[in-house]
């Protein structure tokens, strides 16, 4: 079974049954409303997705992502009095978007949107959908999306040295060391990382095997330098088994523990 840390299923599912048998959601007009609660629907089934998308049901935090990103693009529209999105045109796409982007819309620190890209991508998503679903009933829709910049503000670069790493391992506390030195080896994500067992291991601990079930991308495997010792010591000191969790904490509590030693070192 794979571990969720951050409730995707949970929070999608409490949406659900937060709209069951009313169909709108707040603050949002009835038929946006109704669009994209369609939307989200078929794409948690792989329905209707646009011919140049990845087939198959998406996962929770995808939908989740895409729920947040869209109803914040239309109630921004309805506040323009476009209040059926079906009905805007390339030209109210692109005044929103660059509004977002310049500060005309800002953030609720007073700044531009730096992922307007991402609101973009979401919406085109959205409306290729909509296409998909109005071409199965025999009608032709104009792609009002294509000329929309989906380019975002690329983000500054942040770098974290040997050395660096060293300092914060030596602050840990023991059953953390071995799970930094795997995300630093590795470079995974935390969800794969929250969900590695000890049976993912394999070379006497110098190779990791990423699951495709775990990995949001795809799974891969992984050869490891600097921490082998460190997970073969902690799993025998430990007693793990083959199909126990190497990471015993959840991340909430590995993120707490992290900042306090950052701001220790």
């Amino acid at each position: 079974m794979r571990k969720d840390p951050y409730k995707s299923k949970e929070v999608f599912e409490k949406w659900l049954n937060s709209i069951a048998g009313k169909e709108e959601i707040e603050g949002l007009k009835k038929i946006n409303s109704k669009l994209l609660i369609s939307f989200i629907k078929d794409l948690r089934l792989g329905l209707n997705v646009s011919n140049a998308s990845k087939k198959g049901e998406r996962s929770f935090t995808r939908l989740n992502h895409l729920k947040q990103k869209l109803v914040f693009v239309l109630r921004k529209l309805e506040e323009r009095e476009i209040y059926d999105a079906r009905k805007a045109s390339a030209k109210d796409l692109h005044s929103l978007f660059s509004d977002m982007r310049s500060g005309v819309i800002q953030t609720r620190t007073g700044t531009p949107y730096k992922s307007t890209g991402d609101y973009v991508k979401d919406f085109k998503t959205f409306w290729h959908w909509y296409q998909k679903v109005e071409k199965n009933k025999g009608n032709m829709i104009l792609d009002i999306t294509e000329d929309l910049d989906t380019r975002g503000e690329k983000p500054k670069f942040v770098y974290f040295s040997k050395k660096d790493f060293e300092n914060l391992l030596q602050e840990s506390s023991y059953d953390l060391k071995p799970i930094l030195a795997l995300a630093f080896d590795s470079g995974m994500r935390a969800t794969e990382l929250i969900n590695t067992k000890v049976g993912d291991f394999s070379n006497n601990f110098g190779e990791l095997n990423i699951r495709d079930e775990v990995s949001k991308t795809f799974g891969r495997r992984i050869k490891l330098v600097l921490c082998p010792n460190q997970i073969k010591g902690y799993v025998e000191k430990m007693e793990l088994n083959q199909d126990d969790y190497l990471c015993r904490k959840n991340l909430s509590m590995i993120n707490a523990e992290l900042r306090k030693i950052g701001k220790k070192i």
